[in-house]
């Protein structure tokens, strides 16, 4: 909601800047803060800072309506905030699948020396290789449905399953891995 409430904000002007201004203000207005800021009065730095902001030339624009162009309501800012994240959500999924398909890209450019690797992995007869074998199968199921091959590489699963049935481990990761049944 920061974000979408900075937006429309202009740049604040240093304080440094704003000090300069304190002796423009009136002698009876000076002294009327100062009064205030003795008995404690809660938001004055706030009230004070617009008033010097005011001298500034910083004045709040007013629309036709009457309304200041500045303030908007916390409904207003949820709902733009609702928006943009919604927009943000939107275009990180944009990039991510763009990425990915960056990656599959580059994966299919090396598919055979892929498939190599899943069975050198396989014939290593360990859970870390099974691993690692199933996730470049997950990666090689991903490339076959980007590219509208998923019959052939069932058939290449359905043969990894058959040869390779007397390894349990195998075979339970990747029914974990939802590439058999």
């Amino acid at each position: 909601m920061i974000a979408v409430a900075a937006q429309k904000s202009e740049p604040r002007q240093k304080k440094e800047t704003l000090e300069k201004y304190i002796e423009k203000l009136p002698k009876p207005e000076q002294l009327d803060y100062l009064m205030r800021l003795s008995r404690g009065e809660n938001n004055l730095s706030v009230l004070f800072n617009r008033r010097l902001l005011e001298l500034a030339g910083q004045k709040l624009q007013l629309r036709d309506d009457g309304n200041k162009e500045d303030q908007r309501t916390i409904a207003a800012l949820v709902k733009a905030s609702s928006m943009w994240q919604e927009d943000k959500k939107k275009e990180d999924q944009r990039k991510a699948e763009l990425v990915r398909q960056h990656e599959l890209e580059a994966l299919a450019l090396k598919e055979n020396s892929v498939w190599g690797e899943v069975d050198s992995f396989i014939k290593e007869k360990n859970a870390g290789a099974y691993k690692n074998a199933v996730i470049l199968l997950m990666d090689l199921w991903d490339l076959a449905e980007h590219q509208g091959d998923l019959k052939r590489f069932k058939q290449k699963l359905n043969d990894i399953k058959k040869n390779f049935s007397n390894r349990p481990a195998l075979i339970r990761r990747m029914k974990e891995a939802k590439l058999i049944y």
